[in-house]
């Protein structure tokens, strides 16, 4: 497997292990990375000076609408090819379910994006414009977020905080 496959297939993992603690379980797990709303496009810099193929920054959160504890949203920057982009994985349920609401997000404000797909799994995939700031409106125009909402993160291939 190349790299970009390792770190998409090493992203959802990370999604995996960290669905329990957004669940508040009691479940003791290493304390995990976070970060703010407003502190996407920092990731994002990070990301692009330190990164390489394969490397990532996966966010999650709780929708504000969701009456299951263990729901979350992932949306994540990654390197394939040489390029950052904005991924929206096809493996949770809100995920999945918000597929549609999504791609017409992305038409209405002029992103182009494309459905890909690697190792039976799928995802929507953005690589021009202002990433981190299309990251940053996904979560708080879609999601009805606050700018100082709690972001779960896992990270691969830089440093963050």
């Amino acid at each position: 497997m190349d790299g970009p496959t390792l770190g998409i297939i090493a992203g959802l993992i990370g999604v995996s292990v960290l669905m329990l603690r957004v669940t508040k379980k009691k479940v003791a797990i290493a304390a995990t990375p976070e970060c703010t709303l407003e502190q996407i496009p920092e990731v994002f810099s990070r990301l692009k000076q330190e990164g390489t193929n394969g490397s990532f920054a996966v966010f999650m959160f709780q929708p504000p609408d969701s009456s299951k504890t263990d729901d979350a949203i992932n949306i994540q920057f990654s390197i394939e090819q040489g390029k950052i982009g904005v991924d929206w994985c096809l493996i949770g349920p809100i995920n999945i379910r918000d597929k549609d609401k999504l791609e017409q997000f992305l038409s209405t404000h002029k992103y182009k994006y494309q459905l890909r797909e690697m190792n039976g799994m799928k995802y929507v995939r953005v690589e021009e414009g202002n990433l981190p700031g299309l990251c940053q409106k996904v979560i708080k125009d879609l999601y009805a977020q606050r700018p100082d909402v709690k972001l779960d993160m896992v990270v691969e291939g830089f440093s963050w905080p």
